[in-house]
């Protein structure tokens, strides 16, 4: 890596190989991958709630390798059958909500990341994305920027406090634990 240039920080953890990552970006990593769990969590004790919140045991073997898809759509089947129509489209919106923060995530996490460098030796960080599911190979290929995971990550965080509020006046309905 000898007389490329960084635009940025670059990370230098001697425990790893690859020492050009942006070190903000890897802090913005982390937080989405936290965030991402926070949200998961989130949605999963609002499944358990609503199955049954005076036997929370009985949600968690339930939802035990469940993926997140699979949370968001029982977590809407069971609010329809056991709130009102107001809260359970108060729900449905933060469901919604949920969906398109965790969405913007896994374009992220799934993605391929990879390194750029310019004629002029300027070293950048990339997101590739491709299929060839459509009738042609299609590819974009967008900058990997610590600010772009931020705000997916502090999309995330919110989405799942807001949850984490909605759980009082769903517990008003299904009724408080003993």
């Amino acid at each position: 890596m000898t007389g490329i240039q960084f635009p940025y920080e670059p990370d230098r953890d001697d425990r790893y190989e690859f020492k050009f990552f942006d070190a903000e970006l890897l802090r913005a990593l982390g937080r989405l991958t936290l965030n991402a769990s926070y949200l998961e969590g989130v949605v999963a004790t609002m499944f358990w709630r609503l199955l049954d919140n005076r036997d929370l045991e009985i949600g968690k073997r339930v939802t035990a390798d469940a993926n997140f898809r699979w949370l968001l759509d029982h977590v809407r089947a069971l609010s329809e059958h056991r709130l009102p129509e107001d809260l359970h489209a108060s729900l449905v919106d933060w469901l919604d909500r949920a969906q398109r923060a965790y969405a913007r995530r896994s374009r992220i996490v799934h993605s391929d990341h990879a390194v750029s460098i310019s004629p002029e030796k300027v070293h950048s960080l990339v997101w590739q994305r491709s299929t060839a599911r459509p009738r042609q190979f299609l590819e974009e290929v967008v900058p990997a920027t610590a600010e772009d995971v931020h705000a997916v990550a502090q999309e995330l965080e919110a989405v799942g406090i807001e949850g984490v509020r909605l759980m009082t006046p769903v517990q008003d309905v299904v009724g408080l634990p003993e």
